[in-house]
Order: structure tokens, then sequence, then C-alpha cells
């Protein structure tokens, strides 16, 4: 990678989470079943199980594409570290959905830059209208919207979505 094209990335990554600090979530759950699409399209929030400073936005497009950024849990206390995750998802079972992708993970204070595969499979729960992970069941995916883009309310930026 060219230490322009890092540069670039560096700055989509400081405006994520610039950005992501003005964050009001007027729904959560919606709990609405999006007719006529698959199950896992749309606005998601991930909250992991374990006590993070973070939690994720993740957009799942109807063309298989999708992209995630880190958020800070507190609004109060930003994150050290920009992270981009962006991959293709495809159906594996009738309610389960394997993603393939690249996490970038970029250290606002020493100007690191990682770079991680994305590989897991997450299961739909038509009841409750959440995806988790079963190696992190306890993790849920919340929907936020059934359209994939930043919900309204949300003062985030996603680079290249």
């Amino acid at each position: 990678m060219t230490k322009h094209a890092l540069a670039c990335l560096s700055v989509c990554l400081l405006l994520c989470i610039a950005g992501a600090g003005c964050i009001t979530q007027e729904e959560k759950g919606t709990n609405i079943q999006c007719e006529g699409q698959d199950p896992i399209i749309g606005a998601w929030q991930y909250e992991p199980a374990a006590e993070s400073p973070a939690v994720f936005l993740y957009l799942f497009k109807d063309d298989h594409q999708y992209i995630a950024v880190a958020l800070p849990r507190d609004e109060e206390k930003p994150l050290t570290y920009g992270l981009l995750v962006t991959g293709t998802w495809i159906t594996a079972t009738e309610h389960t959905y394997n993603l393939s992708g690249q996490i970038l993970i970029h250290d606002v204070i020493t100007d690191d830059l990682v770079e991680a595969v994305n590989d897991e499979t997450l299961t739909y729960d038509q009841a409750s209208d959440t995806l988790f992970n079963e190696m992190q069941p306890e993790a849920r995916f919340t929907r936020l919207s059934c359209v994939p883009e930043v919900p309204k309310g949300m003062d985030v930026t996603i680079p290249f979505g």
C-alpha cells in the first residue's frame, strides 16, 4: 500500500471517528419483518457481549456487499482507533449467512494500520429479528432499519459506502 493510499485511508477512518461522536439513536430493535427482501439486508447495530468501548454499525446491502464501522459506546469517550470492515455475504442456509471480508484497524495514536480477515457465520433469529454469531451467541446484532443506509439521526460517515 502506498503512503498516499495509507494517508487517504487514515483520513477516511478519522472522519468516521469524528462523525461518530454525534450519535442519537431514535429507535432500537424495530422488530420489523422486512417484506420482500432477504432478512439480513438493512442497517444493524452490533454490541459485543464483553464490555467494549465500541459498538458497530453494519450495513448489509442487497448486492451481497457489507460495510461496518466502529462507533464509541459512550459519546464522551472517543475511540483511539478507527475500524472499517468490508466484504461480501452469501446465504448459506435459509437463515444463515457467511461473511467474507477484510478488517482495517487504524490506531490514531501510533498511526499504525492493521489488516485482518473477516470470515464469520451469522444466524438470523426470526422471532427476535436479530442476528448473532454462533461462536458468540450472547452478542447480538439489533436491526436499526430495513434499509442498508445510515439511519436517520446517526451522524456517521462511512467511506466507500
